[in-house]
Order: C-alpha cells, then sequence, then structure tokens
C-alpha cells in the first residue's frame, strides 16, 4: 500500500513527465541547474564544515561535528547526467550524514553539454581514491544517474581487483539507457521515476 507521500510524488511526477517530450537544449539545462541551485540549495548547517575541493577531485566535502572517525560517504547527485548539482541535492546529503554521522563528499561530477561519456564516471572514481586515502572507510550513496555511477564505480573497481566500497546504497537506479527491463513498466506506478518512460 503506498503511502499518501508516495501517492502526491507520482501525481508530480505524472504532470512532469508530460511536459518533458521535448530534448532539452544545452541553455535549458543551464537554465535547470540554476534554478535547482536557487530553489533547493540549503545553506552549511553549525554543525557541518564545508570545504570546497577542486583538485583532480571536485566537490564539497563535508566535515560533521563529532561525527565517526576515518569513515565518509561519498554522495552522488543525480539529474540525468545533465541537471543534477550538488547545491541543489545537500539536504539530503546532510541528512544522510547525520543519520549515518560521518563525513561526506558531494562530488561534482561532469555532466551534458559541458562533457560526454565516460567523463562523469572519470570525475566518480577520481573522488572515490580521493576518499580512499583519508579515510578507513567509504560509503557510497547515489540516487539516479548518481546510482548508476555509483554501481559502475562498484563494478570498475572489481574489474580491477581494487579495494571495494564498505558499503553501497542505491536510490531509483538508471540501470539502463534503453529502457527494456521489464520492470520499467510492471513497476512503473510504484516509482515516480520511471513513469512516462
Amino acid at each position: 500500500m503506498l503511502s499518501n507521500e508516495a501517492k502526491e510524488a507520482i501525481k508530480i511526477a505524472k504532470s512532469i513527465k508530460t511536459q518533458q517530450s521535448d530534448k532539452l537544449t544545452p541553455d535549458q539545462v543551464c537554465f535547470l541547474r540554476n534554478d535547482a541551485n536557487q530553489n533547493n540549495s540549503v545553506s552549511i548547517p553549525d554543525d557541518i564544515k564545508m570545504d570546497e575541493i577542486n583538485e583532480n577531485a571536485k566537490g564539497e566535502f563535508y566535515h560533521l561535528k563529532n561525527g565517526i572517525d576515518r569513515t565518509v560517504l561519498l554522495f552522488i547527485h543525480g539529474g540525468a547526467y545533465m541537471t543534477g548539482t550538488v547545491k541543489s541535492r545537500r539536504k539530503l546529503c546532510f541528512n544522510l550524514l547525520r543519520r549515518l554521522n560521518c563525513d561526506g563528499f558531494s562530488v561534482d561530477y561532469r555532466q551534458w553539454p559541458e562533457a560526454k561519456h565516460p567523463a562523469a564516471q572519470e570525475d566518480v572514481m577520481a573522488a572515490y581514491q580521493y576518499l580512499a586515502k583519508r579515510y578507513k572507510r567509504v560509503l557510497v550513496f547515489g540516487e539516479s544517474a548518481g546510482a548508476t555511477l555509483a554501481l559502475t564505480l562498484t563494478l570498475e573497481l572489481k574489474s580491477e581487483s581494487r579495494k571495494l566500497p564498505a558499503k553501497i546504497a542505491v536510490f531509483s537506479p538508471v540501470i539502463t539507457q534503453i529502457n527494456t527491463m521489464p520492470s520499467e513498466f510492471l513497476m512503473q506506478e510504484r516509482d515516480p521515476m520511471l513513469l512516462g518512460w
């Protein structure tokens, strides 16, 4: 049985999907990112110290006061590989950090139209390597496109016999880009992210 919140999310998703028949232009993507940052971003709370990292790995590094030592969360935002932003997903990331009681790094990976595959994957790998040098345990969380990047990161590490994340969690991953999985059709009423595909 779906909660009232889930039913409302599905209703909103259906209304959005009907407006998404046309492909986005680069200008529209930039507008959507800026809009997300302005309308969804939250300030850095008092219990978190933030450092902007712009090295091989890029993103926002969050240090939780009194957090578990030697454990960090690699947070990978979604946004269809084009419209998501680190700032617009701060609230979700901060909630996870408080539940996990650890530091976090929200990776600012390259997206379309500025970059093409495999740029995002390379950026996520760079962020993981950056954290693995500094922390004993790296946890990985991704949502939507970020969930797919979390899965491909883990598979790449495994194929190279490298140290895997301590834990990995994915929320509504985009498993394939061609929409041929039976569950994408059979379960679409239960997952707002799939509606209209």
